[in-house]
């Protein structure tokens, strides 16, 4: 996205991340190419999962806001 002219404050917002992550990915892609691109896993949980770095996101990036009525006692 970068390289088609998007600013970063663009690219963060439609990626719903920050802006400074997204400057830091840009750098890192710039120093040392393809690989800066490969995630870095911190490792398993004790259930097995793996978790990602931090994105400074509060919310997943493909998660949508429950609506008023889902969060209200009337909407159930």
């Amino acid at each position: 996205m970068s390289a088609q002219g998007q600013p970063a404050p663009d690219i963060a917002h439609l990626l719903r991340t920050s802006e400074d992550y997204i400057r830091d990915v840009i750098h890192a892609f710039s120093e040392r190419g393809f690989d800066a691109l490969n995630p870095k896993w911190s490792g398993a949980h004790r259930d097995g999962s793996m978790s990602r770095p931090e994105t400074g996101s509060a919310s997943s990036p493909g998660a949508t806001p429950a609506s008023s009525a889902d969060r209200s006692p009337a909407g159930r």
